[in-house]
């Protein structure tokens, strides 16, 4: 990973972001980076996040396919796994398993009951804002984009990003949320 290419990266996704229904409407199908960033100070305030300041996005991932990456409803985004555990109590949110398989990974990975996950989508929509970087050229392997993705949180220090090598502060916290959300899931 080039000093040079995380620092084009790190420009890009630091651009004015789009708010998150334009994004879902006209996201890439190729692979790359996105931010999701607050589009209120406000919208958090009540939550694990309370404290945080709202100068850096929330969260930063990568995927092989972005458009896929913030679809509506998908229990494969950790982001809005997070956002629907720490949003649990003010949506009325109730997680279920991702699958009916009832494997280990698809309570990990819980969804929220039909209506809930409606509302957690109006949520996103209206609060959240996402910029990208698209690998146009796909010149990157997995490996080199998920090093990338590492170095980006490493630099920008998003909350939400909690499987990542810093010291976030609100990584306890969250993951406490999602265990409530797991045994919830558990128990349907």
């Amino acid at each position: 990973m080039t000093e040079r290419l995380v620092q084009r990266v790190l420009t890009t996704l630091q651009q004015p972001p789009v708010p998150w229904k334009t994004f879902a409407h006209s996201g890439s199908e190729t692979p790359g980076v996105c931010a999701a960033w607050l589009a209120g100070d406000g919208a958090l305030q009540s939550t694990v996040l309370r404290d945080w300041r709202s100068d850096s996005p929330l969260y930063v991932g990568e995927s092989a396919n972005l458009s896929r990456r913030v679809a509506d409803g998908s229990g494969w985004f950790t982001l809005r796994r997070s956002i629907g555990a720490i949003l649990r109590r003010q949506l009325n949110l109730q997680a279920r398993p991702r699958g009916s398989g009832g494997s280990r990974q698809e309570l990990l990975c819980y969804r929220f009951q039909p209506d809930g996950e409606q509302r957690l989508t109006a949520w996103m929509r209206e609060n959240l804002k996402l910029s990208w970087w698209i690998d146009d050229q796909r010149s990157l392997s997995t490996r080199q984009r998920k090093d990338l993705k590492t170095e980006l949180i490493r630099l920008l220090e998003p909350p939400l990003s909690i499987n990542n090598k810093w010291d976030n502060p609100y990584q306890r916290s969250v993951k406490e949320e999602r265990a409530v959300c797991t045994l919830e899931a558990e128990s349907q």
